[in-house]
């Protein structure tokens, strides 16, 4: 569901206790704020407690009349959103209304046809991406269901079962952007969905704001970080008709990272970066948006000695930690290499893991990802198959969520109700029914499949994965980060 925060003044009560009312008809939760009138300065406690709202919403809603706009504390609360990197969308009660620097995007004229800007305010919405996998449109040539592979950004119409980690995900990535700087990591065991969250999850309204973020294609960490890097960026390049020498930036920015001083190498980094990220920009035609790198198993470069990945990671924590911000990184981090404890597969972390990234002086904003809640399998199984036009029994679904109750490991049942629905989709496709029988049917199969493998278990009996043993002995803090 979009959460959104609505800010308005007194005299304009009316039009925001419309968009509160008819906020739920649209798949959206709507809290107001409301300037009481004094038009004084924010005062310390309003802007702690606005802060904490603005962490918890996706997009400010502001209700705009000449009166409002000459308040103070709402012009200061608009300011602290619009610093925080919350999208402000703009309902203008008036023509030719003095907006400049509160957003970049033209109002909705309210006062021209009434019920045009309400159809335009839930448009607006729901086309920046911000309505959770209902603002996405279903690709009828790809599986609802894509089994043992991640979700990526073509599947955003059928991720559900995500939505508070997307929230606050979104909100993390603002906030580092922001603020508080460095690359924003999403850290969790294997199988837990990290790369599904970045990928259909989180990138997707990225996207869709292409003002404000050009999002670079995915990399998958492997041995040379400089290439991947170079790669990333050329491919921004075809995208806009134009060619760059990815290798010949690769190794530009390699030599200047690999140096034997430090503050010479991040001074010369950032220089060789920050030029190719405003060529890329002016390409794009985005002067205003930042650009994302999206890395995939960033855990393979954490522990790595190799000196060139060091130096690519010192580069990506200078680029994200400079006052120009000239870069946004996040990554999918599992948790298992990172220390001897990663703790049991579903289960909460126990501090390690995220103290051993927080040490090596990394990470910026850290989120750690467990199995979707048991709460969510219904909706999991059911919403995609639906959107597809499947016959879903109800009385199936819950044949689904009882027999992934079975499993102690949070994962193991996650990793199996994935299986299963695939099965499912590829039994049935869009125009089959599944029932209990078909349920029971499919699920003893991959029982029997599961039992064949590991030599274990009783076909028909649910077998979860292995779980991580446990230890107390963490990541040891490195130097290899340090300005």
């Amino acid at each position: 569901m979009l959460h959104v925060l609505v800010c308005y003044c007194e005299p304009d009560r009316d039009i925001a206790m419309r968009v509160l009312s008819g906020a739920g008809n649209h798949g959206v939760s709507a809290v107001a704020l409301q300037d009481e009138g004094a038009g004084g300065p924010i005062g310390l406690e309003r802007e702690r407690q606005l802060r904490v709202v603005l962490d918890k919403v996706d997009a400010v809603i502001a209700v705009a009349s000449r009166k409002a706009l000459g308040s103070r504390r709402l012009l200061t609360d608009l300011a602290l959103a619009r610093g925080a990197g919350s999208r402000i969308v703009v309902l203008g009660l008036e023509p030719d209304l003095p907006l400049a620097g509160l957003t970049d995007s033209p109002p909705i004229a309210m006062f021209a046809d009434v019920e045009r800007g309400w159809r335009q305010l839930w448009t607006t919405l729901t086309v920046a991406g911000l309505g959770g996998p209902g603002a996405f449109d279903l690709d009828p040539a790809r599986p609802p269901f894509p089994g043992a592979n991640p979700y990526t950004e073509d599947d955003a119409a059928v991720f559900f079962g995500r939505d508070d980690e997307v929230r606050q995900g979104l909100a993390m990535i603002r906030r580092a952007h922001g603020g508080s700087g460095g690359p924003v990591l999403f850290v969790g065991p294997a199988g837990a969905g990290k790369e599904s969250l970045l990928r259909a999850g989180l990138l997707p309204p990225l996207l869709r704001q292409s003002e404000r973020w050009l999002v670079f294609r995915p990399v998958q960490c492997g041995e040379r970080p400089f290439e991947a890097f170079g790669q990333a960026v050329a491919a921004v390049f075809r995208r806009f008709g134009e060619t760059i020498h990815a290798d010949a930036f690769s190794a530009a920015l390699r030599e200047a990272a690999i140096s034997g001083d430090v503050d010479l190498a991040r001074r010369r980094t950032l220089l060789v970066a920050d030029r190719l990220l405003h060529r890329v920009r002016r390409v794009a035609g985005r002067m205003q948006a930042t650009p994302v790198l999206v890395c995939v198993g960033l855990d393979r470069w954490l522990i790595s000695d190799d000196p060139e990945i060091m130096a690519f990671l010192r580069m990506l924590r200078h680029l994200t930690r400079s006052p120009e911000r000239p870069l946004t990184v996040i990554a999918s981090v599992g948790s298992d290499g990172l220390t001897s404890a990663a703790p049991a597969a579903g289960a909460a972390p126990t501090g390690r893991t995220t103290e051993a990234l927080r040490l090596s002086a990394f990470a910026g904003e850290i989120m750690w990802i467990g199995a979707a809640a048991a709460s969510h399998r219904a909706r999991i199984a059911r919403a995609p198959a639906r959107l597809a036009g499947v016959d879903v029994e109800d009385a199936a679904v819950a044949e689904l969520v009882e027999r992934a109750a079975a499993f102690a490991d949070p994962i193991g049942a996650q990793r199996w109700l994935a299986a299963t629905t695939r099965k499912l989709w590829d039994r049935t496709g869009g125009e089959g029914r599944w029932t209990v029988a078909l349920v029971a049917e499919i699920a003893a199969e991959i029982a029997a499949e599961i039992a064949a493998e590991s030599g274990n278990g009783p076909a028909g009996a649910p077998v979860a994965s292995a779980a991580p043993v446990a230890s107390a002995t963490p990541l040891a803090p490195t130097a290899r980060f340090r300005t």
